[in-house]
């Protein structure tokens, strides 16, 4: 008997809501759906931000680095972030990406540091992901923040954002 409502309780948790029962894409059961069709992928190059702002210690104030918005941001779902650099010792530095997003959607970002090769730069390629948490019915948007500590080796560092909205 327990079985049974064990097995109820797993079908359930995977049946997607407020959709029919067949879907083009198939019925999978992972921890949350994927964005609707409407809500389009994020691709944002922060190489400028990061070069641009570069800061000792501290997190920098709004009033210091302010926020950028997302161009696909609307009413319902926006994005709004900021990026920069700290100074560091040892032949390290670190980078720094602040997400905060508003909207009952979630957005799973990866933020990558990519350089070639050449020049003494034996080449880099690094990734800080995570999910950053909608505000749901909250106007007030919630703030992830992704970082990764770098060596100063390293030479034409690309920086990008990219992240898909998640229900």
């Amino acid at each position: 008997m327990l079985w049974l409502l064990a097995l109820f309780m797993a079908l359930a948790s995977c049946s997607p809501v407020l959709q029919p029962l067949v879907q083009e894409r198939g019925l999978t059961c992972v921890g949350y759906r994927g964005a609707p069709a409407e809500l389009p992928a994020i691709s944002i190059d922060l190489r400028g931000d990061i070069e641009a702002h570069v800061f000792d210690g501290a997190t920098p104030t709004l009033s210091q680095l302010p926020l950028n918005t997302w161009a696909g941001s609307a009413r319902d779902h926006r994005l709004e972030y900021r990026a920069w650099r700290t100074t560091g010792r040892d032949g390290i530095f670190n980078v720094h990406l602040e997400v905060q997003v508003t909207g009952y959607a979630n957005v799973f970002v990866n933020f990558g540091a990519q350089s070639d090769r050449g020049n003494g730069d034996p080449g880099l390629s690094r990734v800080d992901n995570g999910l950053a948490v909608g505000s749901g019915s909250n106007p007030y948007p919630r703030r992830s923040t992704f970082s990764m500590a770098l060596g100063t080796i390293h030479r034409n560092i690309n920086y990008n954002l990219v992240g898909n909205w998640r229900l």
